[in-house]
Order: C-alpha cells, then structure tokens, then sequence
C-alpha cells in the first residue's frame, strides 16, 4: 500500500522520526508548531504526539480548532471540555474562561493544538492570556499560510520552532 508515493513503512518510518523530533523540542523546554498541506498527517503526528506525552508521564490537553466554529467563542475551549457544562448567562465570559482553562493547565501540563489556524479568536485570547502570565508548552499545527494572521496563536506562543 501507498501514501502520496511512499509506501506504509516508510511513512511509518518518517512520521517516528518527526514525532521523536517534537518530543526533542519539548523536552527542551520549545514550543512547536507543525506545519503541512492538507493530508499531510498533521493531525495524526498531533495524536502520536499527545500519546507519546503521555506514556512519557506527561500531563496533556488536547483542544482542535474547527473553521466552522470560528465565529463562536471559546468554541474550541468549549469543546474540549474547558468552563461550566453551563454558563452562568447567556455567553461564557472571558474571566470565567481563562480561570477555567488556568485550572486545567497545570504546572508542566503541555497543550497539543490540532488546527491551530482554525481556533476561535476569544479561545486564542484566552490561551495568549495565559502565556504571558505563565509561559505555556504547545504543539500546534496548521496549513502553511503567507503571511501568518496577527490574532493567531502560532504568534503568541514563543519560543517556539516550526516543523
């Protein structure tokens, strides 16, 4: 069987080796922000990733961005089960939120962030927020963009490097 011309072990083969390069980078004390088309794995290497944290005895919180929630705040904090099942009014605030997220990120907690160009504005704000109070480890990812928008997350969290 193949994948984009590269047959199954191989692809195997490259996506130990990236993987085994981000734990690298994170073990490190850097962020890292993966970087590929559509199809390329990003996705996949964000779920071995995350599995390698976690068998490594790291604490790790998942959170994905998706395009259609990106008018939706804290959509994807939401989503990944940050804040109150249900919110005290009629939206969840941007203190309640942060407070809520700032509990779940514990001391060496590392964030992995699938579709990271896809995250809500209010859940980047928030995850920003956080970061400058207390820097924050992330794994990232998203399709390559020129030039990167300013209310990213890939701009907010540093240091950091791109695979």
């Amino acid at each position: 069987m193949r994948w984009g011309g590269v047959s199954m072990s191989d692809r195997e083969g490259v996506l130990a080796r990236v993987v085994d390069e981000v734990i690298d980078y994170v073990g490190a004390g850097l962020s890292v922000h993966l970087v590929g088309p559509r199809g390329s794995g990003r996705s996949e290497l964000c779920s071995l990733v995350a599995n390698r944290l976690e068998d490594e005895g790291r604490s790790v919180l998942q959170i994905s961005g998706h395009r259609a929630w990106q008018n939706e705040p804290f959509a994807a904090l939401t989503a990944a089960g940050i804040g109150s099942a249900t919110p005290t009014g009629p939206r969840r605030t941007i203190g309640e939120m942060t407070t809520a997220l700032s509990k779940q990120l514990g001391n060496g907690t590392v964030l992995v962030i699938d579709d990271a160009d896809a995250l809500d504005t209010y859940s980047v704000g928030a995850l920003r927020n956080i970061h400058r109070q207390r820097r924050l480890l992330a794994v990232t990812s998203s399709r390559h963009q020129h030039p990167v928008a300013e209310n990213t997350l890939m701009l907010g969290i540093a240091p950091s490097v791109q695979v």
